[in-house]
């Protein structure tokens, strides 16, 4: 599911060539899905307006510039720079989401005992090697394929 139309496409009184529009359309949305499917259930369905609006935008952005990035490849020497503008932007929008810096209110998320999504944020650091000088470099370890050595620090010491 497009989060926008064909006809919100940025194209101007450009022509476009038929079914190429909607198939970058379709594109984008699902390189949105697949950017922040970590924190959301897609496509998002939601009754905010403002979050539909958002990835409405994105999507328009994202595909129109993939649109005229595609259209302008027969000259090899020259970048479109609106095309590129308009992806680095929606690209932007779209880490942001992901990180966590915009959140899209209203927006379910994925199950929390789904196996196969990590949603994890913290530093991770895993510790096989018994001998390594990082073991306890932040103060825990953890790993679900190994067996680490655990070992929390309380207090600073260089002198180990």
């Amino acid at each position: 599911m497009a989060y926008c139309e064909e006809k919100d496409i940025l194209i101007g009184d450009t022509t476009p060539v038929d079914g190429i529009v909607t198939k970058h359309v379709d594109q984008a949305a699902e390189e949105i899905d697949a950017m922040i499917g970590h924190l959301y259930t897609t496509p998002v369905v939601t009754g905010a307006t403002h979050t539909m609006l958002l990835l409405k935008n994105i999507n328009t952005k994202l595909a129109t510039g993939r649109y005229f990035a595609a259209m302008n490849r027969g000259n090899e020497g020259e970048v479109n720079v609106y095309a590129m503008s308009l992806i680095k932007e929606a690209m932007g929008e779209i880490q942001r989401i992901a990180s966590g810096q915009i959140i899209l209110r209203g927006a379910e998320t994925p199950a929390t005992n789904d196996p196969t999504i990590d949603d994890s944020r913290a530093p991770t650091l895993i510790q096989a090697d018994t001998e390594s000088g990082v073991k306890e470099f932040y103060g825990f370890v953890q790993t679900p394929a190994l067996t680490p050595i655990v070992r929390p620090i309380t207090e600073w010491d260089d002198n180990r």
